[in-house]
């Protein structure tokens, strides 16, 4: 199902249409993932997306969502939110129940195998069908059969269902192993369902930091997952900043791999960064990573509010976006650096993409206000420009770095982030150079 080594972008919103299909991003990534809120909330517009993706692509179910507090899952005014609402009534009860009486689920509703049945039929034919019968059997089905043979439309239907299906999934936050039963019997039982389409199952395994430091639950998760019969695993570590994190934290995330792998799974880390990018060279190792828009490295299982995001500048020399102030220090300790990619030096050492041809373009903000009913909040934000200036630099690198890391072997990637950590450290700072050394431990 899956190439070694896949390169896989997640479709947030429709906004980041254009870098999924345009020209700079043909030869960017591999595979897409697409989370199932998108789906249920605009189906035709991700039908006409899926015609046009012509890669493979699979279709996040995202039934952890449901698990967590209701609050989560309204709007301002307390409602759940549309694409939710959509969603509960593809999957039936008793999501759909939960949500109209204001609650969440909780993972012992579905410890029967009756209670499970039909959500389980219901979560695999939204992934299954949604796409599809849009296309072929859907009120605007007559418009796509004619513009699919118009040659020049760009459209292709050899892309309108999933590479693969998701079974069903709960969250693991702590060692408590409920969930983990459910999920086990959700994939045996998803297998049951899908014997007659003949479609890949996937198995997900979405976990906390804590769940995965305690040794003995993590061998008996490895256990598990190795003992059942589907090919590939996506994992998804709650929060998991590769850049942040503490060694021992890295340290069980590569065990946690490492012990799936080695049993044949095909393991793919769902928010991955550079670190995982570096164990797709272990012989037990990831077989694909994805991430998002520049922000979707890691990413938290319960969303967060906050202020809005700054655009940040993506050192490759050191696999991490830093703030303005901090790569403006990297700058100014190198002669000629000022001008960007039309200096040699920082072409060869750092980038030579077009973006940075205009380094003042990265950091230019603007201010905004959010009203509320507590009172207007004023702040700093980055301008549209920036960001787009800021996020076409990241996908250009990140695909510098997977091919980086398929063209060299292990030894010399770690070299390289040695010769990194020794560079930029008098310049960038213990702060920003403090995560390669910590990676250099666990890959050697």
């Amino acid at each position: 199902m899956l190439k070694e080594m896949t390169h896989f972008l997640r479709y947030g919103t429709h906004s980041e249409k254009d870098f999924f299909l345009g020209e700079s991003a043909i030869t960017s990534y591999d595979a897409a993932i697409i989370n199932a809120n998108m789906v249920a909330y605009t189906p035709k517009a991700m039908a006409a997306f899926a015609l046009k993706l012509k890669r493979p692509f699979f279709i996040d179910p995202q039934t952890h969502a449901f698990q967590h507090g209701f609050e989560f899952l309204v709007n301002k005014n307390g409602d759940p939110k549309q694409s939710i609402k959509n969603l509960a009534t593809s999957y039936g009860n008793p999501i759909s129940g939960a949500i109209e009486s204001g609650q969440s689920v909780n993972v012992s509703d579905f410890d029967s195998v009756s209670k499970r049945k039909d959500f389980i039929d219901n979560v695999i034919k939204f992934q299954s069908d949604t796409v599809h019968n849009i296309v072929t059997t859907g009120t605007d089905s007559e418009y796509v059969n004619f513009a699919l043979r118009d040659e020049s439309s760009g459209l292709s239907r050899d892309n309108i269902t999933p590479a693969g299906v998701v079974a069903p999934y709960f969250y693991i936050d702590n060692t408590d192993e409920l969930p983990v039963s459910i999920n086990k019997q959700f994939i045996l039982e998803s297998l049951s369902t899908l014997k007659e389409k003949k479609t890949p199952l996937v198995a997900q395994l979405v976990i906390s930091k804590n769940a995965l430091s305690d040794e003995v639950f993590r061998k008996k998760i490895i256990e598990i997952y190795t003992a059942l019969p589907v090919e590939t695993v996506f994992i998804w570590v709650d929060d998991f900043d590769e850049a942040e994190v503490s060694e021992e934290s890295l340290r069980n995330f590569k065990e946690l791999v490492v012990g799936l792998a080695s049993k044949g799974k095909k393991v793919v880390n769902l928010y991955g960064g550079y670190f995982s990018i570096l164990l797709t060279k272990l012989e037990s190792g990831l077989s694909g990573v994805c991430h998002g828009m520049e922000y979707g490295e890691s990413r938290k299982v319960v969303p967060v509010g906050g202020g809005l995001p700054r655009a940040k500048y993506y050192f490759r020399p050191l696999h991490k976006r830093l703030a303005a102030e901090d790569f403006l220090r990297i700058i100014r300790g190198n002669a000629g650096w000022r001008e960007g990619s039309k200096n040699k030096e920082f072409a060869s050492k750092v980038c030579d993409c077009k973006m940075c041809e205009d380094l003042e373009q990265f950091t230019e903000t603007q201010t905004y206000e959010v009203k509320s009913k507590n009172g207007t909040r004023r702040g700093e934000t980055s301008t549209a420009a920036a960001k787009e200036h800021s996020l076409e630099h990241y996908l250009i690198n990140k695909k510098k770095e997977f091919d980086f890391v398929r063209d060299n072997n292990l030894s010399v990637l770690i070299e390289d982030l040695k010769k990194s950590s020794e560079t930029y450290l008098s310049t960038a700072g213990d702060v920003n150079v403090d995560h390669l050394e910590r990676w250099i431990k666990i890959l050697t």
